[in-house]
């Protein structure tokens, strides 16, 4: 059975202007996002973090406790998996045992990531832009419905605030230009 979907060229430089869309990326860590990795951490009792998978990396957008990186290369990142997965929940119970990621550096190094869920962060043009994740370093051996129902739920809070934020954005943006628009009219008529 095949867990992912083939994606071509066009739809992953479609999937980038999206993420880019929202203007996200480096920008400086906001309280609610940082909000939403400290409850679902809680939860879980995990480290929960979210990311976003741009071209050549994962990028931290929120983690529920401190992490000493920002980013990690997209070939290392257990989140890109995501972006081309079927699955509602992504699910690894043990990495150790999942011939994809058993030699991560994230595995083997670092972290020593054991156990990892996650959810994609579906854009409302239909793109996995990130996910909403839990890690643990220990194995588990699987998460229930009512933890899938919480982990998906959080993504979409995630995906509600982005879009909130996006829209918030362009709303300043265009009351910027029409207040420069009116400044530039106005210095028309005083010089006729």
């Amino acid at each position: 059975k095949r867990s992912s979907e083939p994606q071509t060229v066009k739809q992953e430089m479609a999937r980038l202007q999206v993420l880019k869309s929202y203007n996200v990326l480096d920008c400086e860590r906001e309280e609610c996002f940082h909000r939403l990795t400290s409850v679902c951490g809680s939860a879980f009792g995990a480290m929960c973090f979210i990311s976003l998978i741009d071209l050549g990396r994962m990028w931290l957008l929120s983690t529920s406790v401190p992490v000493e990186v920002d980013e990690v290369p997209r070939d290392l990142a257990i989140c890109a998996h995501a972006v081309i997965s079927k699955d509602k929940v992504f699910l690894v119970p043990d990495m150790l045992k999942d011939p994809r990621f058993r030699e991560n550096p994230m595995v083997t190094g670092g972290p020593k990531i054991r156990f990892f869920a996650g959810a994609a962060l579906v854009s409302p043009e239909g793109y996995k832009l990130g996910m909403m994740c839990i890690v643990d370093d220990k194995p588990r051996k699987d998460i229930t419905d009512a933890e899938r129902n919480i982990l998906t739920s959080m993504a979409d809070a995630v995906m509600d605030a982005l879009v909130s934020r996006r829209n918030r954005m362009l709303k300043e943006e265009g009351e910027k230009r029409i207040r420069e628009i009116g400044m530039t009219m106005a210095d028309t008529h005083r010089i006729l």
